[in-house]
């Protein structure tokens, strides 16, 4: 539920970390791109697949889940959008950056 609060309000006054390390970048290329996000809150009984997703612990039950981008394609994408301190969004095996968070 924060995230969807911080992306629709495009600002956080309790969770400002969260906001600059993400959501700031969200809204900038929002902004350069003349769109809008909306973000919807869905409770797991209603989106199963990311929930079970969500619920794996060991690599072993999700190798589909740890497709990663080649380093040539993050370096890419770094370079237009980054550049980026913390990689949100990987596991020890497929990070792309010395610190990461596992969610």
């Amino acid at each position: 539920m924060t995230t969807c609060a911080i992306i629709n309000k495009q600002s956080s006054y309790r969770h400002q970390h969260l906001h600059q390390l993400l959501a700031s970048k969200i809204f900038d290329l929002c902004h350069r791109y003349h769109t809008r996000l909306f973000a919807t809150y869905l409770p797991g009984q209603q989106n199963t697949v990311a929930d079970r997703l969500s619920r794996l612990t060991a690599p072993s039950q999700y190798p589909q889940a740890t497709a990663s981008l080649s380093a040539l394609s993050f370096q890419m994408i770094q370079q237009v959008f980054g550049p980026w301190t913390v990689d949100l969004f990987a596991t020890y095996h497929n990070r792309k950056l010395p610190l990461f968070m596992s969610w």
